[in-house]
């Protein structure tokens, strides 16, 4: 059985890592920086992860490597966090940067980073259904007690309120049922 694991290590030789067969793979030995947000494709083809910087920076933004070729790093968006991917179409979601500019917003892109659609006008962290027929994100709410979660319902294309005070967020199997984590 193939045995792969994706972490990130803090200490030096700091940097996000695949380890496999007792042997680590370091996907960026000279940058770009990766976040904590890194993720395998459900086909654990791909890997995606955002690094952190002013949007249109050097090493900013949302990057994605073939897990066959994990170093070999491409840069989807220069901005952005929390990519995820969809269960079967060769697309993924990310949040784009909170600055109160025209790219904030849950934003859709294919893998080579050309076709961009924006989603949602605001939010961050998307989390997508494992059927891939929703995508369930945080919106700030001005509080100190967590963020709105809402869903939004590709099919239809419109968007629900789940909760008012959410911190963290995930799927559960079904794709219908959300645990969340509230202050």
């Amino acid at each position: 059985a193939d045995t792969r694991v994706l972490f990130s290590q803090e200490e030096s030789p700091a940097g996000l890592y695949v380890l496999q067969d007792s042997a680590t793979t370091i996907l960026n030995p000279s940058g770009p920086e990766a976040r904590t947000d890194y993720t395998w494709s459900p086909d654990d083809r791909r890997i995606a992860f955002s690094s952190p910087g002013s949007p249109g920076s050097a090493q900013a933004g949302i990057w994605i490597s073939d897990a066959d070729a994990p170093a070999s790093l491409h840069r989807l968006w220069d901005r952005g966090s929390h990519p995820r991917f969809y269960p079967v179409e060769t697309l993924l979601v990310c949040a784009g940067p909170e600055d109160g500019r025209d790219d904030e917003g849950i934003w859709q892109m294919d893998f080579l980073g050309n076709a961009r659609l924006r989603l949602t006008p605001v939010g961050v962290e998307p989390e997508i259904s494992p059927d891939g027929t929703r995508i369930a994100y945080l919106v700030t709410t001005g509080g100190s007690t967590g963020r709105m979660m809402l869903v939004y319902h590709r099919l239809s294309m419109t968007r629900d309120t789940i909760a008012v005070a959410a911190l963290r967020h995930a799927w559960l199997s079904d794709s219908r049922t959300l645990v969340y984590e509230t202050m």
